[in-house]
């Protein structure tokens, strides 16, 4: 019997990505059951982003804009769902066979693994600080290391190119939608002060 604990997976999302997303694809989480682990996941990103003053005031049409937590948690939550649209259609639009929950899965389980690492990071940041920055370029090289292994999975796709094709458009849709969506929250609330 194959070991599904949170441990394991995230070793196994390090080691081998591909075979990662497929044991988590195998559990057959519903819709919901993945949009909750995004809303935690999104609270939990906001909280760390405060611990690490990520709600310090950001210029936004030459206004100083503080972005508090609950904004925080809305902006990661959004993400998360316009980037798993972004990556099914991408992937699908270069031949994949994914659909939105499955690239829901993989924003959902992206997330759970950069959380982890972020928390590892800044636990060991503190203790070596010099080492920070070099393991926060770390973290990130394992995170994109995951992620093509989890976007190969999900679309079925042989080989890296189209993989590598598909997170780039990916990127562009969601860097589009999510601009589209700040600017409608910024232009309705005047800001993000929550």
């Amino acid at each position: 019997m194959r070991d599904l604990s949170l441990v394991a997976l995230l070793r196994e999302s390090l080691a081998d990505p591909t075979e990662a997303f497929r044991a988590l694809h195998a559990l057959r989480l519903s819709r919901a059951t993945l949009l909750e682990a995004a809303a935690l996941l999104a609270i939990l990103s906001a909280l760390m982003a405060s611990l690490l003053g990520a709600n310090a005031p950001i210029p936004v049409s030459g206004e100083a804009v503080t972005i508090g937590p609950v904004a925080w948690a809305v902006v990661f939550g959004l993400s998360m769902v316009i980037s798993a649209w972004a990556l099914g259609l991408a992937g699908r639009a270069l031949g994949g066979t994914g659909d939105f929950d499955g690239a829901l899965l993989v924003t959902v389980w992206l997330d759970v693994v950069a959380l982890v690492t972020q928390v590892v990071t800044v636990a060991i940041g503190l203790v070596l600080p010099l080492a920070a920055p070099l393991l926060g370029v770390l973290a990130l090289a394992l995170l994109l290391w995951c992620l093509l292994g989890f976007a190969k999975a999900l679309h079925g796709f042989d080989g890296l190119g189209r993989t590598v094709a598909a997170i780039l458009l990916a990127g562009l849709g969601a860097w589009i939608g999510l601009t589209l969506v700040a600017s409608l929250l910024l232009g309705l609330t005047g800001g993000l002060d929550a």
